[in-house]
């Protein structure tokens, strides 16, 4: 017998039999103790009740001449809410400070998608007023108290939103979300769509000593209101990334090791696929000391590799899930990440009818008010965060631009003066708000009047709007 040949077969039984394992290992999981578990779902329920909280009720948006007429509330809130508005301006004459008072509940359910806001509110809008008895009888657009009181009808058109039930576990996320950004997503969702709404309000102007408890007009709006569901967080995308890059590393790496182990497998297979089954006996010189243990170990060894590319298959199909898995989620991230930040986007007409009254103020020349019509368009944007600053913030940062076109007849024109009026006004402002513990929260806008009358100049103002509110029950 030719010595070279068992002496090769013994010498590739022996590399084969101490060859490394390429078996998969699976990696530990980290230890986890109850108390951290607890302290995790503590925070992520103080997380979550302050996203809702703080969603809920967010502070209304007042204009500085004409209240929230034409302003929407933010879309799909159920709560109860009461604010008090400093107005602080510059007028030509000096600074001035005024307050406007609101009080709402909204979100009562009509039917399906269908809601309504009962507002009781008191503000400021320029109104023409004139003195009668002087020399001449010239209108003055004045700053007038409104007292206004009525209701809103919203409803949403078909949802465009991200559909929550798509995304993998939801629910069961919430008590692992320590930043809120889950229950954040929940209202985001829940409140995204078209909302178009229609607002009807009975008024009653008073000035200062000649406050007369009789309805003098009615309001009326239509508004338009565009909520997006949500956007995420480049962080969260980034972390995305990442792992759909290791997983496709994992599959990758779990590929290359089914592929050794099938290679060491067909190694020794081919020892045992000669006619005989005992050809490999032969070829090992069973004569030779040790042949019979190297045989029995080489077997043992084709029984191990056997068991470890079962093993290995196990973990490639595991790692090519996952790999699955994540380039699914890079492609929708909002299935698997929190909300960041949404969208809101509104236009709005409202028009206002004031019929004319005369009115005697103790102590001081008659004065009268004449029949005015004021139309108002608006449109504003804003961003809310779904991330929280701090504990209990949520901020809310937006801007609203409303161009104003009052009409009266002047029934005191003299000396050749019209005796119908037209003039426009415009206000331009900032706004930001959040929640801040409990039902507090507050809402800061600063902005740029430009009156009624042709010579009137610019004024600057700030709002600070501290509000109280609580959530209604009801989903």
């Amino acid at each position: 017998m030719n010595r070279p040949i068992p002496l090769m077969f013994t010498a590739l039984a022996c590399a084969i039999i101490h060859a490394p394992s390429a078996r998969a290992e699976e990696p530990s999981a980290p230890a986890t103790t109850a108390a951290a578990d607890q302290a995790s779902s503590d925070a992520a329920a103080t997380a979550v009740e302050t996203a809702e909280d703080s969603l809920a009720s967010p502070p209304a948006v007042m204009l500085f001449r004409g209240g929230s007429l034409g302003i929407p509330a933010a879309a799909g809130t159920r709560s109860v809410q009461a604010s008090s508005t400093l107005k602080l301006d510059n007028p030509s004459d000096g600074s001035a400070v005024d307050f406007d008072f609101m009080a709402k509940v909204g979100g009562l359910n009509l039917y399906d998608e269908v809601m309504v806001d009962i507002v009781g509110e008191q503000y400021q809008q320029a109104l023409p007023v004139v003195t009668l008895g002087g020399p001449t009888a010239l209108p003055v657009m004045t700053a007038t108290t409104v007292k206004s009181a009525g209701m809103r009808v919203v409803r949403r058109g078909p949802r465009r939103g991200f559909d929550v039930t798509r995304a993998k576990a939801f629910d069961r996320s919430l008590p692992q979300d320590e930043t809120g950004a889950r229950a954040a997503q929940r209202v985001f969702v829940a409140t995204s769509g078209d909302w178009w709404g229609f607002g009807l309000r009975a008024l009653h102007p008073s000035l200062s000593g000649a406050d007369e408890a009789s309805l003098r007009g009615f309001a009326t709006e239509l508004t338009w209101q565009r909520v997006t569901d949500f956007e995420v967080s480049d962080e969260c995308k980034r972390e995305l990334e990442a792992a759909e890059q290791g997983a496709v590393a994992d599959a990758t790496a779990a590929a290359d090791r089914v592929t050794t182990v099938k290679e060491d497998l067909t190694k020794i297979n081919s020892l045992f696929t000669e006619t005989s089954p005992d050809r490999i006996t032969t070829l090992l010189a069973p004569e030779a000391p040790g042949t019979a243990a190297a045989l029995a170990e080489l077997r043992q060894r084709q029984t191990d590799l056997e068991r470890t590319k079962a093993a290995a298959d196990a973990d490639l199909a595991r790692a090519v899930e996952r790999k699955g898995e994540a380039q699914q989620a890079l492609l929708a991230p909002k299935s698997v990440c929190g909300a960041s930040r949404r969208h809101t986007y509104f236009l709005s007409l409202a028009a206002t009818y004031l019929n004319s009254q005369r009115l005697t103020p103790e102590g001081m020349p008659a004065i009268a008010m004449p029949e005015v019509v004021e139309v108002r368009v608006a449109g504003g944007a804003e961003l809310q965060s779904g991330t929280r600053l701090g504990k209990y913030l949520l901020p809310r940062l937006g801007a609203y631009a409303a161009v104003s076109a009052a009409r009266w007849d002047n029934a005191f024109a003299t000396n050749g003066a019209s005796d119908a009026v037209t003039q426009w006004q415009a206000e331009l402002a900032l706004y930001t708000s959040g929640h801040f513990t409990g039902g507090f929260s507050g809402l800061l806008s600063v902005g740029v009047l430009l009156p009624y009358g042709h010579d009137a100049e610019p004024q600057a103002f700030i709002n600070i709007a501290p509000t109280v509110g609580a959530p209604l029950g009801g989903s």
